[in-house]
């Protein structure tokens, strides 16, 4: 998917936030999800391991992820 189409997901996604909808928005693309999640749920193998809030920095979330394993 090129970056435009990506904004405007990011873009779609947000407005359906604002007017209240909870979205569940899945991506192996670590440095997506805080740009577009107010909560990140880590799962390990189907189990709930985290859960993040906003606002969570890559590196932190990077941080969160590799110490889930």
């Amino acid at each position: 998917m090129d970056v435009e189409a990506k904004n405007q997901i990011y873009q779609i996604v947000r407005q359906l936030a604002t007017e209240g909808k909870s979205i569940i928005f899945v991506s192996s693309e670590v440095e997506e999800l805080p740009l577009v999640c107010d909560r990140i749920l880590l799962l390990q193998q189907g189990t709930l391991t985290r859960t993040l809030t906003s606002p969570v920095s890559t590196e932190e979330l990077m941080a969160e992820i590799l110490a889930s394993h």
